[in-house]
């Protein structure tokens, strides 16, 4: 009889116990909110208001989530409550969203993370990837994002709405700070360690597909791009260690890409190939460009780009690079190799240069020119370049440049004219030399000669000279400079000859001196003033003595 009784109680307690887990189980909406503020503030999360949505549903307002370096704000979450949210997890019930959140904004900071000697692989990445998705899939089947920012560093990335459903993640983003947009999908495989990606945007005129998959401790990616109507594949193999593919192919054959994309005035299409392939170690690559003018086009001709290399993780070696027009032609004279740390160059390379200047149309100029520009390491990122171009009966307007010379250097970012030579039809001749610093858009130095009767194919009817000789010095903004005239003849006075020598800085001189004399008289200025020769300027100060 005391054995029944005992039976009785342990079933009237397990009864109870059950009666009790289930009335806490309906009640879940009264007690859950009481509960759910102090467990969030433990996870570091908070909201300014609790809403209750029916029996099964429920809102947060204002939440908060942080967790260095990711910072979550959401001015509304919505969702399940837990009964109902695991009910429906268990059954696979997908049919409404689990969890809907509106205008939110993501902030994911520059966190240091320890390095590791080791790089992640792709493999290692994917496969670690796998169980969150079923995790996710299993009790976060259904979720719905809208009008959200996602900011990482500088970054900002627009995204209008995103849905998670039946193992498909659709999102509309857009990239505002390059004003572009695009819908990205991404489906999962229910079984085995594979995903397919899809990029549709109407502003970069670009429909891409990608699969990725895991089999055997390989991952294999497989990457069809159509960008404005062109097809570029990419396929590449990763291995189970390194983040580098152990091969991989890049196809982008029978391009054509309107001229305006790439800023080309004035030519309908380049066309052209880009072929490149990686065995693990080396690659290989070959870029064909043609840039063809538009039809009726007369002030751009059109030219052709050739270039090889191969190399591996360390530099590239160029072993042909050319481009060729009917105005300008440039060829690499030797194979170079270009380093991707340190300086580009640390050998000498050579590039040759023609020009037919009648080929071109943008200034009046005739003749043809020709030299080499030689690329010398200099210890510094960028190498030293010393050209040297030189021409014969080279023509702008009514000038002619009997023989044309040219030397100098550029070392980033000074360019050094070392000393341009040129001998005119009549004998004239000039020779010039300076610096120009490309940071400051000044002239540093600079210094002119030149001598003979060039000018007198711009003076007025009546006037002319048998020679004349000038030489001007600058140095930063200080200048100083020596004319001298012979044999001056006009329609109003005696044959003269005139001499003038100044000093000065910008647009003030300093000191001047000036003198004409004739076979019979003579006159002298010497100035040591100082003379504005700005508009509106004038002598301001110093001592004027004139003889005669």
């Amino acid at each position: 009889m005391a054995r029944g009784k005992g039976k009785k109680r342990v079933l009237l307690a397990g009864a109870l116990l059950i009666g009790a887990l289930f009335v806490l189980w309906l009640s879940v909406p009264i007690w859950f909110p009481w509960t759910l503020k102090p467990l969030a503030r433990k996870q570091g999360a908070t909201y300014t208001s609790y809403e209750r949505l029916g029996y099964n549903r429920f809102a947060l307002h204002n939440l908060v989530f942080t967790n260095e370096p990711i910072q979550l704000q959401a001015q509304r979450a919505e969702g399940l409550m837990p009964t109902p949210w695991f009910v429906r997890a268990m059954r696979g019930k997908q049919t409404e969203p689990f969890l809907r959140v509106e205008n939110w904004r993501l902030r994911i900071g520059g966190a240091t993370q320890p390095k590791s000697s080791q790089p992640t692989s792709p493999v290692a990445i994917v496969e670690e990837l796998r169980p969150i998705v079923d995790k996710l899939q299993r009790w976060l089947p259904n979720a719905v994002l809208t009008n959200g920012v996602v900011e990482l560093d500088q970054q900002q990335i627009v995204v209008r709405d995103l849905a998670w459903k039946q193992r498909r993640l659709e999102a509309q983003v857009e990239l505002p700070q390059q004003h572009q947009e695009g819908r990205i999908s991404v489906i999962v495989a229910g079984s085995a360690n594979a995903y397919h990606l899809e990029l549709t945007s109407e502003s970069l005129h670009l429909n891409s597909s990608a699969d990725v998959v895991v089999d055997a401790g390989r991952l294999n990616l497989l990457v069809t791009n159509l960008w404005q109507g062109n097809r570029i594949d990419l396929q590449a193999r990763f291995g189970a260690n390194g983040n580098l593919p152990e091969s991989a192919s890049f196809r982008a054959t029978n391009l054509f890409i309107p001229g305006a994309i790439l800023k080309l005035q004035g030519h309908a299409e380049v066309s052209g190939s880009v072929i490149a392939d990686w065995n693990g170690e080396k690659f290989e690559s070959r870029i064909t460009a043609h840039a063809q003018p538009n039809t009726g086009e007369t002030n751009w001709p059109s030219a052709d780009l050739q270039l090889q290399a191969n190399g591996d993780t360390n530099a590239a070696r160029v072993t042909a690079a050319s481009v060729t027009s009917p105005a300008l032609n440039l060829a690499l004279s030797q194979p170079v190799a270009v380093h991707f740390s340190g300086p580009l160059l640390r050998e000498p390379a050579q590039l040759k240069v023609t020009a037919d200047l009648s080929a071109q149309p943008w200034i009046a100029a005739r003749g043809n020119v020709s030299g080499n520009a030689d690329l010398l390491p200099a210890g510094e990122k960028y190498p030293r370049v010393q050209f040297a171009l030189a021409g014969t009966n080279v023509s702008y307007t009514n000038l002619v440049a009997r023989e044309f010379s040219l030397r100098g250097s550029f070392q980033t970012p000074v360019v050094e004219l070392t000393l341009a030579d040129i001998i005119f039809d009549d004998g004239s001749r000039a020779e010039i030399s300076g610096k120009f610093d490309l940071a400051s858009n000044a002239v540093t130095q600079a210094h002119v000669q030149a001598n003979g009767p060039l000018a007198n194919r711009w003076l007025p009817k009546g006037y002319s000279y048998q020679n004349a000789e000038i030489s001007v010095s600058l140095t930063n903004l200080q200048h100083e400079g020596n004319l001298t005239i012979t044999n001056l003849l006009t329609a109003e006075m005696k044959p003269l000859n005139a001499q003038a020598k100044w000093r000065g800085d910008n647009l003030n001189l300093r000191q001047l001196q000036f003198g004409i004399q004739t076979d019979t008289s003579a006159l002298q200025l010497n100035a040591d003033a100082q003379v504005d020769l700005a508009p509106h300027g004038g002598l301001e100060n110093g001592e004027i003595e004139i003889k005669q």
